[in-house]
């Protein structure tokens, strides 16, 4: 049997309902040269039971039990490594489901047809607000925004406070009209469903995150920029984002420190960005600058 185009590698955690849902939105898929892994974070014998009966659906889709929780892309890397796809690599929570039957085969021909893509970011439409999720950033944030962020969730009392503000400040916001945008080039993706194409792991993208949990999108998105790769927003095709999962506003003390982590690492990369920015520039010779006549 041959590699399979597109490898979707699903990450559940106390997820296999939503992952039926899943399941039962790719299975009528008009494009069919897919596999589905589905990786268990939740070490847990009822979990386990139902998503080995997902299995049965269909030989296409196949249940890694990790052992332990993993992490997010934790759990995609040990996948990864497992499946050691050849092809496109879909990395996604379970509460997100194909909004129609076309999506994958459109994500597939958007892959094909750009010679510089490194990620696809397709709508994501939250359930819970009815808005697209994505882009997940527009650009690159500044050294002063990305210290901002992290000032803001300096400690957890502090992180709680701001997803507490952002979340009134979403609801307050209008929803967008019912027509799509138009496609764009962005910086980074949402991490609840990320399209890498074979491209970006030619060029030594990986999954390797050094994070339990949050940063992902910053960590693709480096790769895919210092990589000379593209980024594109397609609101045209359209995820449904469930959301059913375990974390909601309020969290837990644990993910609210892993939430600060993670703007320690995106404060790290921008200034790492904002340095090899200042590399890269042309350096003054004797005080003067290199057009400057003696």
């Amino acid at each position: 049997m041959s590699d399979p185009s597109i490898s979707i590698i699903a990450v559940s955690y106390f997820g296999a309902a939503d992952a039926r849902l899943l399941v039962d939105s790719l299975l009528p898929q008009d494009f069919d040269d897919w596999q589905l892994v589905i990786v268990d974070n939740s070490v847990d014998p009822t979990e386990r039971e139902l998503l080995q009966e997902l299995a049965s659906d269909d030989a296409r889709i196949r249940i890694l039990f990790s052992g332990k929780n993993l992490g997010y892309f934790g759990a995609a890397h040990h996948a990864f490594d497992v499946v050691s796809p050849l092809g496109d690599v879909v990395v996604m929570n379970t509460d997100v489901v194909f909004g129609g039957p076309t999506v994958l085969g459109q994500l597939r021909r958007e892959s094909l047809s750009r010679d510089d893509l490194g990620v696809l970011a397709p709508a994501i439409i939250s359930e819970r607000s009815g808005r697209d999720q994505n882009p997940h950033l527009v650009a690159m944030p500044s050294v002063r925004v990305a210290a901002m962020r992290r000032w803001a969730t300096a400690t957890p009392l502090l992180t709680q406070l701001s997803l507490l503000l952002s979340d009134v400040r979403r609801r307050k916001r209008p929803l967008p009209g019912t027509q799509p945008g138009e496609v764009s080039l962005i910086y980074a993706a949402h991490g609840s469903f990320m399209y890498l194409t074979e491209k970006y792991f030619a060029s030594s993208g990986d999954l390797r995150h050094p994070l339990f949990l949050f940063g992902e999108e910053i960590y693709v998105a480096e790769h895919a920029r210092r990589a000379g790769l593209e980024t594109w927003h397609l609101p045209m095709v359209t995820m449904n984002h469930v959301e059913h999962g375990t974390m909601g506003i309020r969290r837990s003390r644990a993910v609210l420190q892993m939430s600060g982590k993670a703007t320690r690492y995106a404060l790290h990369t921008a200034k790492a960005a904002a340095q090899e920015r200042r590399s890269d520039s042309p350096q003054p010779q004797n005080g003067r600058t290199s057009g400057s006549q003696g």
